[in-house]
């Protein structure tokens, strides 16, 4: 093994998948695996399993598979040494340039993701350092005694201080390995019009947002002057996007799965607060309406929501919005209102745990919430056409419902009722409106899609059509040898790489080959962290799969070995017969030695060491052949 791939397997090594895994994924028993819902293609019933004695994972749903770098790869959108350099930093195991290069994105300019994270971690210590230095009367401590945050909140949440003057990270920057333009990248620094250099969080306290794997990936940052902006987030870049990022969900995460709930607010205080006073499982929104994205998020770790929303009618058009977004992700969700116009974070403070409890009990379902608001539109028109309108809205939102099974017949039945006597209409018309649009929103296109995060192409239909006999013994063996490699002498003398038609399949095969006759133990990882594309691994994991549920590992192999000596056997015998009738045109009156050449042809190919003849042993051979 040379260097590089012996720093491979180090962190490999060193590196729990399923914790990985975790961060991301909600993962629960199930079997000898552990199960969760894709991080990477919308669904409801779990498909996604993790196979923690083999390290591997596979979805079954979108074919995705592959080991903990695979992982990392598709869930980061990153290469092969971004996901190895992630992982090594997370292990604290120092990589030598080896292969690796210089790091850049992958377009070739400018830092990576892992640059960025590494920059982001970096700035967010000297934040820190510049909060514990500011004295105890300083605008940012004033600002978080009044909030009511206290000093172990402030640092389990990592809160630093951007101070007035700025340049703090320009000058803090000289004389470290990072580079001064990264800074620009990440969004810390602007240049004005002369090319002068000016940072852009300045008198701001520092909120720095963690993605699941506890990375720093941006910051808010909080006034603490007249500014204009009262919150300035980090500019989009490679590594920070607000519209698919949540506030504390790093430290909510673990409780979020307990509970399989979450409380959504829309505040970074109001979050802290939140956790200050026990209630664990709340994030926040990153200064933007809630998403399709981070409903996806929550939807990996949890089934329900609450989410906590200002009492005005900007708080109750964003929980509409809101409410939409979760419900296409399958999550229930009930919506809770702080009285007296307080945010969250002032009220608690007032009120305690004890009344922020009792906010959260009174949550209505999305439904109530629903039908009071279409109430109150309903009445404040005056039209005819208007009222209708509010009505068939409504209508619209409950036939979507339906098709998210948060439905059922029951209520519908009595939202029918309801319906009709407030716009004294006859039910059956009610009814008629709901299926009508009901077949509105499937006729809809783009309804219930999602990005793929690693845009795994499905390796199921290639597997199926590998055509002939010949290609099927082939992939049946190998599907066998990534199972149990230590019966690779029973396929050696048949198993030729070089037989199969499919390049994707011939290079898996050539991997399993040398990997096979590899002295020592064999490692399904090993072979797996030799592999870097995404979609080879995945093709590798469905290999795999189809192998153990076969079963039988050595008779089957040896079937599939025999099935494949026939027709190696049958094609040398063909060309070994054109070769003679090629032959018998120049030595036409030699007839005896070309009979006798035959004759030995035949008997090499009429029976094989169990004595059964050529043509009954193909036969059976295709009898007892596993059946796809």
């Amino acid at each position: 093994m040379d260097n590089f791939e012996s720093v491979k397997e180090k962190v490999r090594q060193a590196v729990s998948l399923v914790e990985v895994v975790s961060e991301h994924v909600a993962l629960r028993p199930a079997g000898r695996s552990l199960k969760g819902r894709c991080p990477f293609h919308q669904e409801r019933t779990p498909s996604f399993n993790v196979t923690p004695d083999r390290g591997i994972f596979k979805c079954f749903g979108c074919g995705a598979g592959g080991d903990v770098f695979k992982f990392v790869q598709l869930i980061e959108k990153v290469d092969f040494m971004d996901a190895l350099r992630m992982l090594a930093d997370r292990a604290g195991i120092e990589l030598p340039a080896l292969r690796l290069g210089k790091s850049q994105r992958a377009d070739g300019h400018g830092p990576s993701r892992a640059d960025l994270a590494r920059l982001n971690t970096w700035a967010a210590s000297v934040y820190q350092r510049a909060l514990k230095a500011a004295p105890a009367d300083s605008p940012a401590w004033q600002f978080l005694a009044r909030k009511g945050l206290s000093k172990a909140c402030t640092e389990a949440f990592g809160l630093g201080l951007a101070p007035a003057e700025g340049n703090l990270l320009l000058r803090a920057i000289i004389g470290t390995r990072l580079d001064p333009q990264w800074l620009v990248a990440a969004g810390f620094v602007n240049t004005g019009e002369r090319g002068d250099r000016y940072e852009v969080f300045r008198d701001r306290l520092m909120f720095p947002i963690r993605d699941t794997m506890n990375r720093i990936i941006g910051f808010g940052g909080r006034t603490l002057s007249d500014a204009r902006a009262k919150y300035v987030n980090t500019a989009q870049n490679e590594l920070f996007d607000k519209g698919r990022n949540l506030y504390g969900l790093d430290i909510a995460r673990p409780a979020i799965v307990e509970a399989r709930s979450a409380i959504v607010v829309e505040g970074y205080t109001d979050c802290m607060a939140a956790h200050q006073h026990g209630f664990t499982n709340t994030v926040a929104t990153l200064g933007t309406a809630m998403t399709d994205a981070h409903a996806a998020l929550l939807a990996r770790y949890c089934d329900s929501v609450i989410l906590l929303f200002d009492s005005d009618l900007a708080g109750e058009t964003a929980a509409d919005r809101a409410l939409a977004v979760a419900m296409h992700q399958g999550l229930r969700v009930k919506l809770a209102r702080v009285p007296s116009g307080k945010d969250p974070c002032d009220f608690l403070q007032l009120e305690g745990a004890e009344g922020f409890g009792i906010v959260l009990n009174s949550a209505e379902d999305a439904l109530g919430f629903k039908w009071k608001r279409t109430l109150g539109r309903f009445a404040a028109e005056s039209g005819g056409t208007d009222r209708r309108a509010a009505m068939a809205d409504f209508i619209a939102f409950i036939a979507e419902m339906g098709q998210h099974g948060a439905v059922d017949a029951i209520q519908r039945g009595l939202i029918i009722n309801e319906v009709s006597r407030v716009v004294n209409s006859p039910p059956e018309d009610i009814q008629r409106m709901l299926v009508q649009a009901g077949r509105r929103r499937v006729a809809r296109p783009g309804v219930q899609t999602q990005e793929l995060a690693g845009g795994p192409a499905q390796t199921a239909g290639m597997i199926a059509q590998v055509g002939d006999a010949e290609q099927a013994a082939l992939l049946t063996a190998l599907e066998v040898l990534l199972n149990d490699p230590s019966l690779w002498p029973e396929a050696c003398q048949e198993f030729d790489p070089t037989r199969f038609r499919d390049g994707a399949l011939r290079a898996i095969a050539e991997r399993v080959r040398d990997w096979a006759t590899r002295s020592g133990d064999r490692e399904l990882g090993e072979l797996l962290g030799s592999i870097e594309s995404t979609q080879e691994a995945s093709l590798v994991t469905d290999l795999l799969v189809r192998g153990e549920r076969r079963g039988d590992f050595q008779e089957t192999l040896r079937s599939a070995a025999a099935r494949l000596e026939c027709i190696r056997l049958e094609r040398e015998g063909r060309s070994a017969a054109a070769r003679l009738w090629t032959e018998a045109e120049d030595v036409a009156n030699d007839s005896d030695a070309i009979l006798r050449q035959f004759g030995e042809l035949t008997a090499r190919l009429a029976r094989d060491a169990t004595g059964r003849p050529f043509s009954r042993r193909m036969a059976e051979d295709h009898e007892t052949a596993p059946q796809e």
